[in-house]
This record gives C-alpha cells, sequence and structure tokens, in this order.
C-alpha cells in the first residue's frame, strides 16, 4: 500500500470542537460495555468464573486483606497464587461503593469508556473526526471487547486504557510519557510484562536520541523485574509452590510438547480473526509489534481455552489493532479507503466470532433490561438462605450469591467436593441432567431441606460435608452428595 512521509507529530492538545467528540466517545464506550455485562446479569449468565471470584476478591480488598476467593478454592487461599493483579483493589474500590456484583460490571465498562475517549483523542488528531469515529466505533464494537464484556469482568479491562494511552505516546513520540503508560501494566497481569518488553523493543527502535534509547532500555529492564517479581510472587503465594500455568508452556523449556496437545483449529481461527479485527493492513504498522507477546503465548499454550477469540484473551489486543489502523491510515494516500477497509472487516470479524461462540445478550430482548426470570430466581433463593451458611454453588449461580456478604460461598463442580451446608443450582444452565439427578437423590433422603424457585434449586443438608454435582471424577465419594453426619 503506498504510503506518505509522516508529518512532523502534531499538537498534543486536542481541538476544542473534538473535546465534545472526546466525551461522547467515552460515554459510547461505557454504555455499551457496561450494558453487555449487566445485560448478561439480567438474563442470569453471570458466572462464578469470573464475576463470582472477583466480587470475592473485591470483598478481601474491602476488608483490609489481599484478594482472595472461596470459589477459587476452600479457605480461599490468596488468588496471588494464580495471577499477579494488584490492580484488582479497583474492583474493591468500586464494591466499596456499591456493594453489589454488578458494581464490577460497571467499573468494567467505565475503564473501556476512558479506553474509547482516549483512542477518539489520539485518532483525530491524526485521521480526521470522521477518521476518528470510525476507528472508535471499530475499537468499541470489536470482538476482543465484545467478548470479555460478555464473560463476567476481568482485570485485563484496566489494561485497555493504559495500552492506548502508552500506544499513543508512541505513536507521538512522546516517550517518556509512553513509558508512564506503560509500567502500571505490570500491576495488572503477569503476562503483560511481555507486552512491556515489546513497548521497549518498539521505544528503541524508533528513538531518536540517546536520551530516548536510555528510556527504552530502562522500561526494558522494568519488564524483566517485573515479569520475574510476578513469577516469584505466584510461586510464593501458590499452596503447591509452583507456578499453576508452567505445565502449559512445557514445550517452550523442553518439557515436552505443549502446543500438540490443544488443538490447532482455534489457534488459526485467533490468528485470522485478529488479523481481521484491522481489515489486515494494521499488521504494517511499528505498533502491531506490541501484540506479538500476546498472541505468541497463546499459539505455544496447551490450555484449550487460552486459544479461544470467545473469552477475554483478546482485549489487550484490540488498542494495538485500533492504534495500528490509525497509524497506517494516516500514512496511507487512501486514508478512507483504509478505515472503511478496517471497520467493515473488524465489525464482519466481531458478528462472526459472536456467532461462533453465541450467547451474546438480544437488546430487543426484554429480560436483558432488567433482571428475567432466572436472575430473580437466584435472588429469591439467596435471600432465603440462613445467615452465614457454607454455600457450595454451580458455576451458574455463585456469582449471584456473593452479594450477601455474609455467605460462604464454594464452587460445586463435577470435578472435585467442597465441603458446605448448602447446595444451590441453577437448572436453566449447564448440564440440566446433572443436576436434576442431584436434586432426585438429594429430595429423597431424609432431613434434607428443599428451596425451589423456579430453575433454582437450593439443598439444606443436616450437617456440613462434601458436596458436588453428579457426573465428576470416579474417585470422589458416592453419592454425589455426602452429608458428612
Amino acid at each position: 500500500m503506498p504510503v506518505a512521509a509522516r508529518p512532523a507529530p502534531p499538537s498534543t492538545a486536542p481541538p476544542r470542537t473534538h473535546r465534545l467528540d472526546v466525551a461522547l466517545a467515552a460515554l459510547l464506550g461505557t454504555a455499551v460495555v457496561t450494558w453487555l455485562g449487566l445485560a448478561q446479569w439480567n438474563l442470569g449468565r453471570a458466572g462464578a468464573y469470573d464475576l463470582g471470584i472477583f466480587v470475592q476478591a473485591a470483598q478481601s480488598w474491602v476488608a483490609g486483606e489481599l484478594p482472595r476467593s472461596e470459589i477459587r478454592t476452600p479457605g480461599g487461599w490468596l488468588l496471588f497464587g494464580e495471577h499477579f493483579s494488584p490492580v484488582t483493589v479497583l474492583f474493591g474500590a468500586a464494591w466499596a461503593l456499591w456493594q453489589d456484583p454488578r458494581a464490577l460490571l460497571v467499573a468494567q465498562g467505565v475503564s473501556l469508556g476512558v479506553a474509547s475517549g482516549l483512542l477518539q483523542r489520539t485518532a483525530s488528531r491524526h485521521v480526521g473526526r470522521g477518521g476518528a469515529w470510525a476507528v472508535t466505533v471499530l475499537f468499541v464494537l470489536s470482538y476482543g471487547v465484545v467478548a470479555m464484556a460478555t464473560f463476567d469482568v476481568h482485570e485485563v479491562a484496566f489494561a485497555v486504557p493504559l495500552l492506548i494511552g502508552a500506544l499513543s505516546a508512541v505513536l507521538e513520540r512522546r516517550v517518556r510519557a509512553a513509558v508512564a503508560w506503560s509500567l502500571p501494566l505490570l500491576l495488572v497481569k503477569e503476562d503483560l510484562g511481555l507486552s512491556v518488553g515489546a513497548m521497549a523493543v518498539l521505544l528503541f527502535l524508533r528513538a531518536r536520541t540517546p536520551g530516548e534509547r536510555r528510556w527504552a532500555v530502562a522500561l526494558a529492564l522494568a519488564a524483566v523485574a517485573g515479569l520475574v517479581g510476578a513469577a516469584f510472587v505466584i510461586q510464593a503465594a501458590n499452596p503447591s509452590g509452583q507456578n499453576p500455568f508452567a505445565p502449559a508452556f512445557a514445550s517452550l523449556f523442553g518439557g515436552g510438547s505443549s502446543s500438540g496437545s490443544a488443538p490447532v483449529g482455534p489457534k488459526v481461527a485467533l490468528v485470522v480473526t485478529a488479523l481481521a479485527a484491522g481489515g489486515f493492513c494494521w499488521v504494517l504498522s511499528p505498533l502491531a509489534l506490541v501484540a506479538l507477546p500476546t498472541v505468541g503465548w497463546r499459539l505455544v499454550t496447551s490450555v484449550e481455552n487460552h486459544t479461544s477469540t470467545g473469552f477475554h484473551y483478546d482485549a489487550v489486543l484490540m488498542p494495538v489493532v485500533a492504534l495500528a489502523v490509525v497509524d497506517v491510515a494516516s500514512r496511507a494516500r487512501h486514508r478512507r479507503a483504509v478505515l472503511a477497509l478496517a471497520l467493515v472487516c473488524g465489525l464482519a470479524a466481531s458478528a462472526v466470532n459472536t456467532a461462533r461462540h453465541g450467547d451474546d445478550p438480544n437488546p430487543f430482548d426484554a429480560d436483558a433490561w432488567r433482571p428475567g426470570p432466572v436472575a430473580r430466581d437466584l435472588a429469591a433463593v439467596r435471600d432465603e438462605l440462613p445467615r452465614g451458611a457454607v454455600v457450595a454453588a454451580d458455576a451458574d449461580s455463585g456469582a449471584y450469591l456473593t452479594g450477601r456478604g455474609d455467605l460462604v460461598v464454594r464452587e460445586a463442580a463435577a470435578r472435585f467436593a467442597n465441603p458446605a451446608e448448602w447446595m444451590v443450582l441453577n437448572l436453566a444452565r449447564g448440564n440440566r441432567a446433572a443436576k436434576e439427578s442431584t436434586v432426585a437423590a438429594a429430595s429423597a433422603a431424609p432431613g434434607v431441606e428443599v428451596v425451589r424457585r423456579g430453575d433454582v434449586v437450593a439443598l439444606g443438608f443436616a450437617c456440613e460435608g462434601l458436596v458436588r454435582i453428579d457426573g465428576g471424577r470416579d474417585d470422589l465419594p458416592d453419592p454425589v452428595w455426602v452429608t458428612g453426619c
């Protein structure tokens, strides 16, 4: 694609006429992402993984403790033993303002709204007002943002505005600003240390003076320190004394093939979808370098979920795609053609990804705008549980129970048993037959209290014991529930 030399960097101050656009873009991003999350909640689709886990982490922060989760494991070991994410303290701040799981959904929406405003501000300086809106719409409706918003909440939501700020500074050769925006990424999640390292390499390659190169080297050293420090914390906080994700990358360290155990198809879909998200042309920008670590580790992992485009993992790619499109379009002779290609391909990729993974809310469904029958049934059962009860909830009901801080909410899963006094099952989602089997077996036993509201059932046992859903491993206790008496 023919490109022209970039003109001198523009002023960092946005034109007065575009400030309203920046505010409107922020409102658009906040509204879309928040609605997607709240709609899933209203439809009874919010999950213990991961909304319930992050609610319990938020409750820990508010109580003055490091983040823990009973859903993740009985006894609530530190979540730093799985992921190094001090940024979850922001979820704690949201919880302090509103003691409801939906507060975290709103916090995530606000973070993406800030990112949208920052993107609009940068894009307007490089591709004009109309082009900026095209890129902002591309970003807000991108498959990575939509997938994250419809899959509960995640700490990576706070990385998105930081990446927008850092990449904007790189684009405009504001080296110290790029470093300042990049450093907090080390507190979001451990793998983002790789992205910070890529940012440092990009800054070094674009450096014009020895001072700029020194800043790039300093950022690279900080990235290495962040990666090492995060690995140390995870290993120290994990009860096993090991990094739980190390086996997924065994092939990188001579421990066998990790990629061989994960299907190739989802990896191909990941690469094609990511390329299509920006009309394929975004990879012509040097900014695309920052996407390589995230795509790279997902291609070598043995964990199949990591390769899926239906979860939250692609959210951190979308800032790179959007600003790379801005970079390419600003230097192209046919700017409008580049922007149109990126917008059409990006929206198509998002639509196809939604169709592939399904379960996204329908704005024409009235229950997407207010609590539907399942959400109301979950709330009714939650309110009937005795104060201080220890509850084993399936993945489809756990998030709704965490709104009551006096309950100890754990997971009732097929793969292991948890000690609890109550079991709560959402029959409307998941393996209904297995759950109905559990309800039937427990209901027939003496001394078991049954509370049923629509498709939500709570089973109360005479005393605390191990409980799980039918269909689990053979080495777990039989029957599928044990009262412990």
